[in-house]
């Protein structure tokens, strides 16, 4: 049998080794399909590779036509110049994109491109990393392909929670403070513990 080709299309940061919230979430998806995705083929594309040689577009074209499905993990210059080329080979191929969202921004972002929200409502589904982003987009967009998945981050941290106190629960908020990053599901967290008297008490932290 055929093995699904799995393309991730993103922002890796390889070549000058970036780290930013974006080259590493797109680090981790991928990652995370390669452990997943056994019988699958998971591959992936450097949006960045695109400003060092014009050779690297030819690349791009080549994976865009062999792959049976495309992760994208766009930045905004990746979302308007290069996503109306993709949408339009991938319709032409019947093959699918799953926008999986960094940050908090598409919903201003395409407030006045309009060939960009008809080609979004038509992908296959849009998952933003909160429930805040998921609304505006169907509010105001009439988008039916929006769902959820909250970040997440893969290394090998292990906490010692060998010296806390078990009815004490330390909360940490670690991002850029701005509400449609998700930082009010913290202070949600803490109310509900109160609320239901189970008996905890909540430090928050929000560096």
């Amino acid at each position: 049998m055929k093995k699904n080709n799995i393309l991730v299309f993103g922002a890796f940061g390889y070549k000058e080794n970036r780290l930013s919230g974006q080259t590493i979430k797109t680090r981790n998806v991928y990652e995370m399909l390669k452990c997943c995705c056994m019988d699958s083929n998971v591959y992936y594309f450097d949006t960045q590779d695109l400003s060092y040689s014009i050779i690297n577009m030819f690349d791009m074209i080549k994976k865009l036509f062999v792959c049976d499905t495309i992760i994208y993990l766009p930045a905004q210059k990746n979302l308007k110049y290069l996503f109306p080329f993709l949408f339009l080979i991938t319709r032409i191929r019947k093959v699918p994109i799953i926008y999986l969202v960094i940050g908090s921004w598409l919903s201003d972002y395409i407030k006045n491109k309009k060939i960009h929200i008809v080609f979004l409502s038509k992908i296959k589904k849009i998952y933003t990393e909160t429930n805040t982003l998921k609304k505006r987009l169907e509010d105001e967009y009439k988008f039916k392909n929006v769902e959820v998945l909250h970040n997440f981050r893969i290394n090998n941290y292990v906490p010692n929670i060998s010296d806390n106190n078990p009815n004490e629960l330390y909360l940490v908020f670690m991002s850029r403070i701005n509400k449609l990053k998700g930082y009010t599901t913290i202070f949600d967290l803490a109310k509900y513990i109160d609320k239901n008297n189970l008996n905890i008490s909540s430090l928050i932290s929000i560096t």
